[in-house]
């Protein structure tokens, strides 16, 4: 028996030419390679970037935030929002999907303004020891 991959639904500053930018690049570049069904919204943009045939989602926009969205209510789902967690409020999710907040922001302590948006994710990801330390100590 297979089990189905669940649509990765990827919110990065793929427009962006800083360290953000260039990771979410190489990032999806990956996804794409390892055949994950996806979905890649730009957060600087808030455009859809590509879709693969396979992604059992869609995106809305209303103002400044973007709404991912099952097309059947039984599809579960991975969002990461790969970004700053001041930033992940801007990002809506509707039915039975896996809210996760990716950061590689360095920092000595979480600011106050993040404290709230990291709780609201079900999994905080981070690429440094020293950031899981901190994150990992609120």
């Amino acid at each position: 028996m297979t089990t189905a991959i669940p649509t990765l639904v990827w919110f990065g500053r793929f427009s962006n030419e800083d360290g953000y930018g260039t990771a979410a690049r190489s990032l999806l570049k990956a996804i794409r390679a390892a055949g994950i069904p996806y979905v890649a919204l730009d957060t600087a943009t808030l455009t859809v970037l590509g879709v693969s045939n396979e992604a059992a989602v869609v995106c809305e926009r209303e103002g400044d935030l973007l709404t991912v969205k099952p097309v059947d209510n039984a599809t579960e789902y991975v969002v990461v929002v790969h970004d700053r967690p001041d930033r992940y409020p801007a990002v809506g999710v509707a039915g039975r999907a896996r809210r996760v907040g990716y950061s590689y922001c360095e920092a000595l302590t979480v600011p106050e303004g993040w404290i709230g948006s990291m709780f609201a994710m079900d999994e905080i990801w981070t690429s440094s020891k020293n950031n899981r330390t901190i994150f990992t100590d609120l």
